[in-house]
Order: C-alpha cells, then structure tokens, then sequence
C-alpha cells in the first residue's frame, strides 16, 4: 500500500511540475510577445515619421526643415534598430531561475532607456538653447535640437510604459515561485508544493 500511494504522490507531483514548467512557458512567450509588439510599434512610428519628415523636409525651411532632417536622421537608426531585434532569435524555454533573470533584465533595461531618454530630451534642450547664442547655426540648432527633444519624450513615453507592462509581469512571474519552497525535514531536505 505504501509503494502505491508512493507511486501515485510521484504522479502527482511530476503533473504538477508539468503543469509549472507549461505556465512558465506561457509566462515567458507573453514577455517575448510584449517585448514585439513594442519593437513593431516603435518600428511603425519610426518608420512613419521618416516618411513624414522626409517629405516635409523639401517642403520646409529655416528650423523647420532642421527639425524634419534630424527627425529622419534618428529615425533611420531605430529602423535599424527595429530591423536587428526582428532577426534575434526567438528565446528557447528558460529555468525559472533563468525566466527570473530575463525578467529583471527586461525592466533594468527598460529602466535605464528612461534615464537615456531624459538625456536625450536635456540634450536636445542644450542644443536648441544654443541657438539663442550662436548665430552662425542657430537655425540648425533650434531645429535639431527641438527633435531631439521630441524623439527623446516618444521614446521616454515608450519605455516607460514597457517597464510598468513588465513590471506588472514580473508579478505572476512572482506568484509562480511562491508556490514551491525547500523546506527542512526530519531525513533531510524536501521539495514543498503548495496547490
């Protein structure tokens, strides 16, 4: 009787080990899912923008037409960008250790982009200040630095709402480990599932 009821509380543990390694799985696509979508949202505003500004560009003078050439400048480097994280490949299935790992460093990442954009958006606002100095390339300044401000505050608003999306993930990320622990027992250590 012991070795069936032995028998049968394996079974039932390896389910439930399934079972987690199969909601690990899951967890770990929607953040390679999130992580897209934000890559193609960014892709679809640069990508739009360029053919904008590239556009008004010979349409436009003065600032203006600063504005709009830096405008295609910087969004060129996210397309490339855009294009480089399209061809990753796609994640093979993480450890929960690992998925725990790849967590934090998505909202370190996303975290640090804030703290790059700000810089960005104070960058541009020392560039656009100079043309209030310098004559000889006011024009140019004022606009260059206006889109730097712009592109700095799209990206600022892009990371920020990445990091609280994964921040919010990272929970049930949480709540996952919560549900086994390694306990001490009289023979030694155990593996404790809570159901």
């Amino acid at each position: 009787m012991k070795k069936i009821i032995l028998l049968l509380a394996s079974v039932y543990c390896t389910q439930i080990g399934f079972a987690q390694i199969s909601d690990l799985d899951k967890y770990n696509q929607e953040r390679e899912r999130m992580n897209k979508r934000q890559i193609k949202v960014l892709g679809i505003y640069a990508a739009g923008s360029m053919l904008y500004s590239g556009i008004a560009t010979s349409k436009s003078s003065g600032s203006n037409k600063y504005f709009h050439q830096m405008n295609v400048i910087w969004n060129g480097i996210n397309v490339a960008i855009v294009g480089l994280s399209l061809l990753a490949p796609r994640e093979k299935p993480l450890s929960y250790a690992n998925s725990l790992r790849k967590q934090s460093g998505a909202e370190k990442i996303f975290l640090f982009n804030a703290g790059l954009d700000l810089a960005y958006i104070a960058g541009g606002a020392y560039v656009r200040e100079r043309s209030f100095n310098n004559l000889k390339n006011s024009t140019q300044n004022k606009g260059y630095g206006e889109s730097i401000m712009l592109q700095g505050g799209v990206l600022l608003v892009m990371d920020a709402v990445m990091f609280v999306l994964h921040n919010k993930h990272g929970k049930i990320l949480n709540k996952m480990g919560e549900k086994v622990t390694i306990a001490a027992t009289g023979n030694g250590l155990g593996l404790v599932v809570k159901l």
